[in-house]
């Protein structure tokens, strides 16, 4: 025997699956796109919007199907995102999951979780006007539904303002964006939800509201997650320099006046006055006036990282960093070569080992490493080369905005390497020929 099971179709059951699978459609790109950086306060963050998700499609299938069970259910998991999102935003700040905000939040969890548990706080309503049912909650748990958004929202306030005020010029833009998303879009996700006072329909309006406030919040730190790392400290610069203390590589995060021998020479007397403590391998915090100097002494080279404050992901980077510089240069290393140019491609560990951290060198538009092609003197000579290489204008434009704005890189450089790479592939293929 069958039994028929009458499906509550409403615009709040479809706008609830809608916003859901908005969200998780949101949260698998920015896995996909960032799944090769490792950021923790960006897991946790995800973790909150995948919460936010569940949440979504949860409070569609109780509806859906009318279920009071379900409508406990789905609302336990409301504190689930307020307190993944709060531990994404501190960990943002200070590399640390603890705060009274989170002791605070979870000394009020299970008084919620209780009342959403209680006999008399859902029931089934027939909304006037409509003809239709829906489940509502009562005013008691409407109260604490609004005090995890009031806290949800103070948080993304302060949160907001941190970041704006020490967000670097190039990523002003994103960091606008998150901003304004979270200072205007979700307040007035909240005031919708108070109107649901009014007449419950104004859930579908602060339903849609949040879903593209996340959105919008998944969207800019997936195109720039380096604003996870504006917060917790600011790294100035690196220098790397061999046994015999030579300079061999430096770059800047930011504007230094300190001379690159003048810093290696720094590095030189530290290594000397340390000795006893920093033997092979050996790893050396040293407080500055206004920031801290991490020393690693390896094998080959010591290596040099100020930045404003320590901590155990940059240890990990300066060492990680440390170890892949002596295995790309081995063979310059132990033949104690100390030409500068040839350490140059260590841009690349660069960027493998401090990606997520924001550059801050570029202050203004006029910048010369913000140069556009438009306004950049190419010669025409060399302009042709590069379109007898490639064939697509578009791609011509991108490869000389890049080569521009990189401060090593010169048309000289890339044109000569090209030329070397395209005689090694003759010569692969005419051995392939001839075997």
């Amino acid at each position: 025997m069958l039994i028929r099971v009458d499906l509550n179709w409403t615009i709040e059951v479809i706008v609830g699956l809608f916003v859901s699978a908005v969200i998780l459609t949101a949260v698998t790109l920015s896995y996909i796109k960032l799944k090769h950086i490792k950021i923790k306060s960006l897991f946790y963050l995800r973790l909150s919007f995948f919460f936010s998700a569940l949440y979504f499609l949860f409070e569609a299938i109780a509806d859906l199907f009318l279920n009071l069970f379900l409508a406990s259910l789905y609302n336990s998991l409301f504190p689930l995102v307020v307190l993944s999102f709060l531990i994404g935003v501190t960990y943002s700040k200070k590399e640390s999951i603890y705060s009274v905000s989170l002791i605070l939040i979870c000394s009020f969890v299970p008084v919620y979780v209780i009342v959403a548990f209680l006999p008399d706080t859902f029931e089934i309503l027939v909304v006037s006007g409509l003809n239709y049912q829906k489940i509502i909650s009562n005013e008691l748990f409407d109260l604490l539904i609004f005090v995890f958004y009031a806290i949800t929202a103070v948080l993304g306030y302060y949160w907001a303002f941190l970041i704006w005020r020490n967000t670097p010029f190039l990523y002003r833009k994103e960091a606008s964006l998150l901003v304004l998303t979270l200072i205007i879009v979700f307040p007035f996700a909240i005031l919708l939800y108070l109107f649901t006072l009014l007449h419950p329909t104004f859930i579908i309006l602060s339903d849609i509201t949040f879903a593209t406030g996340w959105y919008i919040i998944i969207y800019a730190i997936t195109k720039e997650p380096k604003l996870l790392y504006i917060l917790p400290f600011t790294v100035y610069r690196i220098s790397v320099k061999d046994i015999e203390g030579s300079p061999l590589f430096d770059h800047d995060w930011s504007e230094s006046n300190i001379n690159e021998k003048v810093f290696t020479g720094f590095t030189n007397a530290v290594q000397l006055m340390s000795e006893e403590v920093m033997q092979i391998g050996g790893l050396l915090d040293i407080n500055l006036q206004e920031g801290i100097l991490i020393v690693y002494n390896s094998k080959f080279i010591t290596v040099g990282l100020v930045a404003s404050k320590s901590s155990k992901l940059l240890r990990d980077c300066v060492r990680n960093f440390t170890h892949d510089f002596e295995e790309q240069f081995e063979y310059l290393l132990k033949t104690s070569n100390k030409d500068m140019k040839k350490y140059e491609p260590a841009y690349n560990l660069i960027d493998r080992h401090f990606s997520n951290f924001p550059y801050r060198i570029i202050s203004d538009k006029h910048h010369p490493l913000l140069l556009s092609v438009k306004n950049s003197k190419i010669p025409l000579q060399i302009d042709d080369k590069y379109r007898d290489i490639f064939k697509d204008n578009e791609e011509i434009e991108k490869i000389k905005a890049e080569l521009i704005r990189f401060p090593i890189s010169s048309h000289d450089d890339f044109l000569e390497l090209y030329e070397e790479l395209k005689d090694e592939k003759e010569v692969d293929f005419e051995k392939e020929d001839e075997e």
